[in-house]
């Protein structure tokens, strides 16, 4: 693919932003201070269905050359986990902190989704949240602290919940409990972790 961004005045004037290379391009976040866009993708554009992950870029605003912030990590922001209860996304959540320094994203990872923040300017990924869950990041508040979410785990239905960036404890607070009536009504059981094992050894 040949993604290109293209920026559009409130009078109808478009230009193409000059300077990104092709490659698929997607889950576009203008910075809060007006001065960076982010964007999730990846360079390669002849295999958009290939092994490569999906990767954070941030440029500035007026064009150039973008920034890889998560070069050096092992993660694809399109990663999802896959159920039975739940819809199947593979587009990337991405979100600025108020303050442009950081963006928060969600993680897949070993079957699980966590909460990520991504340094805007040093780049590199730090997992916030941890444990067999599956965390669906949504909106911040104003003051940067809040990060809307869904909550839930291979035992319980998703619900809303807030997760603390003040304070990043390994889980977020669930809000609701609005599949109650659905939980004292079955009875599920924990599946079985299972592993394998590739060529190389790797899991």
């Amino acid at each position: 693919p040949n993604d290109q961004l293209v920026r559009v005045s409130r009078k109808g004037q478009a230009w193409m932003l000059e300077g990104l290379p092709k490659g698929e391009k997607g889950s576009v976040r203008w910075s809060p201070d007006g001065k960076t866009i982010a964007y999730t993708g990846d360079v390669d554009e002849s295999d958009p269905w290939g092994v490569r992950n999906t990767k954070l870029y941030v440029v500035d605003a007026g064009g150039g050359e973008p920034v890889c912030l998560t070069e050096k990590d092992d993660y694809c922001l399109s990663c999802s986990t896959i159920s039975d209860t739940r819809d199947s996304s593979h587009s990337a959540s991405v979100e600025w902190t108020p303050d442009s320094k950081s963006l928060v994203a969600s993680i897949g990872t070993r079957g699980e989704m966590q909460v990520g923040l991504i340094d805007a300017k040093k780049g590199g990924l730090t997992l916030l949240t941890k444990g067999w869950h599956v965390i669906g990041a949504g909106n911040l508040s104003a003051d940067g602290r809040w990060l809307a979410c869904t909550f839930g785990d291979a035992v319980s239905l998703d619900e809303v919940a807030l997760y603390d960036l003040g304070e990043k404890p390994e889980w977020p607070s669930r809000l609701t409990d609005l599949n109650r009536a659905f939980h004292d009504d079955v009875e599920l059981s924990t599946p079985d972790e299972v592993w394998l094992d590739s060529t190389d050894g790797t899991k």
